[in-house]
Formats: C-alpha cells, sequence, structure tokens
C-alpha cells in the first residue's frame, strides 16, 4: 500500500486521471460521450499547444529570424510548462464543462498539485498561469466543436 501512495505523490496526475475515468464511468450515456469526445480532442491539443508555445518562447529564432534575442533568460533547469500541471488542469476544465460542482473540485486538486510544486520550486507562477490559459481555451475550443456535432 505504501508503494502506491509513494507512486502517486511522484506523479500526481494520475490522480486526476483515474478520477476523471471515474467521472466518465458514473456519469449518463450522452454526458460520457461528450465527456469522452471533449477529452480526445482537448488533452492532445493541450499539449501540442503547450509544446509549441515552449519552442517559441523558448527559441523564437525557429519561428522568426536568427537576429532575435529572448527578452529574459529562463532560469528554471525543468521544462518551460509543467504537464503534470497542465493534464490536471485540461481535466478540470474538461469535468466542468459538463458538471460543475467535480469540476470545481478537480480544479482545487489542481491548484493543490501546483502550490506544492511552487512551494518546491520546480516551476515558476508563470508556467502555472500559462498552462492554465492553454487548458482552458482549448478545452473550451474542444467544447465548441464537440457541441457542434451533439
Amino acid at each position: 500500500m505504501n508503494d502506491i501512495f509513494a507512486y502517486i505523490s511522484t506523479h500526481p496526475y494520475l490522480l486526476s486521471l483515474v478520477l476523471f475515468i471515474v467521472a466518465i464511468v458514473v456519469s449518463k450515456p450522452t454526458k460520457r460521450k461528450k465527456l469522452l469526445s471533449i477529452g480526445l480532442f482537448a488533452l492532445p491539443f493541450s499539449f501540442v499547444a503547450i509544446k509549441l508555445l515552449e519552442m517559441l518562447l523558448q527559441k523564437p529564432t525557429q519561428f522568426v529570424s536568427s537576429y532575435l534575442y529572448p527578452l529574459f533568460e529562463y532560469v528554471v533547469k525543468t521544462p518551460f510548462f509543467d504537464n503534470q500541471i497542465l493534464i490536471c488542469l485540461t481535466v478540470a476544465a474538461i469535468v466542468f464543462a459538463e458538471y460543475k460542482k467535480a469540476g470545481v473540485l478537480f480544479a482545487l486538486l489542481s491548484i493543490l498539485l501546483a502550490y506544492n510544486k511552487l512551494l518546491t520550486q520546480e516551476v515558476l507562477l508563470l508556467d502555472i498561469v500559462g498552462g492554465a490559459i492553454i487548458a482552458i481555451l482549448v478545452t473550451f475550443l474542444a467544447n465548441k466543436i464537440v457541441d457542434r456535432f451533439y
């Protein structure tokens, strides 16, 4: 049992994904189908969007020209945006689209994870805010796309 808790503490986004699967299984068939559809759009697209934004912010010369220099040097040794926080925030936004109260609980779980990473100085506040904006925007767009089909 201790091994399970140790694994969850090093991979906290898995708890969010397991709770998301439970929310899908417990929900009504029509909402289940919509949650799955939004999840299939939002999770991969949020990851792709964050990776593109990371490339643009860390090495803008790939997109513009070799004469540009970054305005500030990023000094943290971790990736620019934290993928664990991004997954938790995207799952929270997906659940919030259909179930407001459960979505708020998922968001609180994501905020606790983000706060923990801020305290241990694994990420900066900019990483969390950027991940939240990307997660909300991508999930909003995925929800609009799925609404056209339902």
